[in-house]
C-alpha cells in the first residue's frame, strides 16, 4: 500500500510540473490571450475606418494595393501551375476525349460546307432563272426556250439535244442562244426534239465583231475546236488592235446568225509567223457544253430562211480581202 500511495504521488508531481502544463506557482502563471486579441482588433477597426474613408474620397488604399501587389506574383504562379497541370493531364489522360472533340468538329464543318454549297447552288439557281426570265421578256414571241435533255460529245461532232421539235415549229437552221450568248443551229429537228450543233465544233464557224468600249476594233472569224473549249478567232489583220478582255459579239454579216449576239471575251492574242495576220483564242461566253441546262431557239423570220451555221466565210471576204503572203 506505502509503494501504490508513493506512485501516486510521483505521478501527480510530474502532471504538476509546468513543462507538462501543470499549475505554477504565484507569479508563473500563463499570460492570458485578451489583450494581444484586443490589439488586433483596434487595429482592425482602424484600418476598416481608414479604408472607407479613402474609398469614399476615391483614393487607393496604400495598404489594399500593397497587399495586393504582393499576392499578383503568388497568384499569376498559381494559375500558370494550374493551367501546366491541366494541359498535362489532357495530354497524358485525355486522348479519346480530344479525339472525339475533333471528331464531332469535322462533323460540324462537313454539315456546314454542305449547307454552305447547298445556298451557293440555290443562288446560282436564282439567278439562271432571273435572267432567263428578263431574256424572255425581252425578246417575246421572238425566243422558245427549251430544256437540254442530252450531250452527245465525240471526237468529231459537239452537239446538244433540246427538248423542242416540229411540234413546236422548230426546223433545222434555227439559231439557239442563252441569255449570256451563242450556242449554235439546229442541225435536225424530229417531232418532239432537237440535235443542235454547238458553236465550239470545230465545223462551226461564225462572223464576229470585236468591240472595246463599245468601238468596234476588228472582224475576224470564230472556229470552235471542239469539246467545249476556247474558239479560234481567224483573219485578224497585223494592224488590227486587238486586246485581252476585248467582247467577241456576232456581226451578222452572213445573214444566218443575227448581229450583236456575245460570243466571249479575247484570251489571247498570237501573230502568225508570215506577221501578216493575227489570231486569237475566244473564252465563250456560254459555258460549252457542260453546264447548259436550258436555251432559247430563235424563230425565224419569213424574210429569214434556215441556212447552215457556216456563213463566216462569206463575211469575211466580203468585209475585206484576206492578205497573202507573197510568192518567193
Amino acid at each position: 500500500m506505502s509503494w501504490g500511495r508513493s506512485t501516486k504521488q510521483a505521478r501527480l508531481e510530474l502532471l504538476n510540473r509546468p513543462e507538462f502544463g501543470g499549475r505554477r506557482g504565484r507569479g508563473e502563471g500563463i499570460v492570458a490571450p485578451y489583450p494581444l486579441v484586443g490589439a488586433l482588433l483596434v487595429v482592425g477597426i482602424g484600418l476598416g475606418v481608414l479604408h472607407n474613408r479613402l474609398h469614399s474620397a476615391q483614393r487607393v488604399d496604400p495598404i489594399l494595393a500593397g497587399v495586393s501587389a504582393a499576392l499578383v506574383p503568388t497568384q499569376v504562379g498559381a494559375v500558370r501551375l494550374q493551367n501546366a497541370a491541366l494541359f498535362s493531364w489532357d495530354a497524358l489522360f485525355g486522348g479519346k476525349r480530344i479525339k472525339d472533340e475533333n471528331l464531332r468538329l469535322q462533323a460540324e464543318v462537313a454539315r456546314l460546307t454542305g449547307e454552305n454549297e447547298a445556298l451557293r447552288s440555290s443562288a446560282s439557281e436564282v439567278s439562271r432563272l432571273q435572267s432567263a426570265l428578263r431574256f424572255q421578256q425581252r425578246t417575246g414571241k421572238t425566243s422558245l426556250s427549251g430544256e437540254v435533255i442530252a450531250w452527245l460529245p465525240s471526237a468529231s461532232v459537239d452537239t446538244i439535244t433540246v427538248a423542242r421539235g416540229l411540234h413546236d415549229g422548230v426546223r433545222s437552221g434555227t439559231i439557239v442562244r442563252t441569255p449570256f450568248g451563242l450556242v449554235g443551229q439546229v442541225t435536225e429537228s424530229g417531232l418532239f426534239s432537237a440535235q443542235t450543233l454547238l458553236l465550239s465544233d470545230v465545223s462551226s464557224e461564225v462572223g464576229v465583231l470585236v468591240r472595246r468600249g463599245g468601238k468596234m476594233q476588228a472582224v475576224g472569224v470564230a472556229q470552235g475546236t471542239g469539246r467545249g473549249q476556247s474558239l479560234n478567232l481567224k483573219y485578224l489583220r497585223r494592224e488590227d488592235d486587238v486586246r485581252k478582255g476585248d467582247k467577241v459579239y456576232s456581226s451578222g454579216y452572213g445573214g444566218v446568225v443575227p448581229p450583236d449576239i456575245p460570243i466571249g471575251t479575247i484570251a489571247t492574242v498570237t501573230e502568225d509567223k508570215a506577221h501578216f495576220l493575227k489570231t486569237a483564242r475566244i473564252s465563250p461566253a456560254v459555258p460549252l457544253p457542260g453546264d447548259l441546262r436550258e436555251v432559247y431557239l430563235l424563230r425565224p423570220t419569213p424574210a429569214e430562211p434556215a441556212s447552215p451555221l457556216v456563213d463566216a466565210p462569206s463575211a469575211a471576204p466580203a468585209a475585206r480581202a484576206v492578205p497573202q503572203a507573197p510568192a518567193r
